[in-house]
C-alpha cells in the first residue's frame, strides 16, 4: 500500500513538473504571434457583425434607416466591440488559456514548438495563417450555410411535428340550436 501511495505521488509529482510555465506559455504566444491573430478575428468578427447588426435594426424598427442613424449606429458597433474586445479583454483571454496549455504541453514541448514556428516553413504558416483561415472560412461558409439551415428546418418540422402530437385534438364547436327547446 505504501508503495502505490508512493507511486500515486510520483506521477502526480511528475504530471505538475511537466507542465509547461507561463513564461514559456507567453514565449509561445510570442512566436506564434497569437495577440495579433486575436485581434485580427475581433476585426474580422467586427467587419461582420456590423453590417449584419444594422439589418437586423432595420428590420426591428420596421423602417429603413436614414444614412445619418446608420452611421450612428454603425459608430456605437464599432466603439463597442472595440471596447468590449480590446486589449485588456484580450489579455485575460491569453491569460485563461495559460493553463490549457499547460494541461497538455511541457517546457519541452514549447520549445520544440517554437523551434519549428522558427524555421523558414513555420514561418510561412505564420505569414500565411491568416490568409489561411479567411480562405478556408470562405470556401467552408456555403456548406456551413447550407448544413444550418437544413438543421433549421428539421428542427422546425420535428419541433412542429412534437406539437402537433402533445397537444390535444381541437373539438370542433357543435352549432347551437336556435329553436327553443321543450323543458318537460
Amino acid at each position: 500500500m505504501k508503495r502505490f501511495a508512493v507511486l500515486l505521488f510520483a506521477l502526480a509529482t511528475s504530471a505538475v513538473a511537466q507542465s509547461a510555465s507561463r513564461d514559456k506559455i507567453l514565449q509561445l504566444y510570442d512566436a506564434l504571434q497569437v495577440k495579433q491573430g486575436m485581434q485580427l478575428m475581433v476585426n474580422t468578427v467586427q467587419e461582420q457583425i456590423v453590417p449584419s447588426a444594422i439589418q437586423a435594426e432595420k428590420a426591428r424598427v420596421g423602417a429603413a434607416l436614414s444614412d445619418e442613424d446608420e452611421e450612428y449606429l454603425r459608430g456605437v458597433l464599432q466603439r463597442r466591440v472595440a471596447e468590449n474586445f480590446g486589449s485588456k479583454v484580450l489579455g485575460q483571454m491569453l491569460e485563461a488559456m495559460i493553463p490549457v496549455y499547460q494541461r497538455y504541453f511541457s517546457d519541452t514541448d514549447i520549445d520544440n514548438i517554437i523551434a519549428f514556428y522558427q524555421t523558414p516553413t513555420g514561418k510561412k504558416f505564420i505569414s500565411q495563417q491568416n490568409d489561411l483561415l479567411r480562405d478556408g472560412m470562405a470556401a467552408a461558409q456555403p456548406i456551413m450555410i447550407t448544413q444550418m439551415n437544413r438543421t433549421m428546418e428539421e428542427m422546425e418540422k420535428e419541433v412542429g411535428d412534437y406539437l402537433k402530437q402533445k397537444s390535444p385534438p381541437q373539438k370542433q364547436a357543435t352549432p347551437k340550436s336556435t329553436s327553443p327547446q321543450s323543458k318537460s
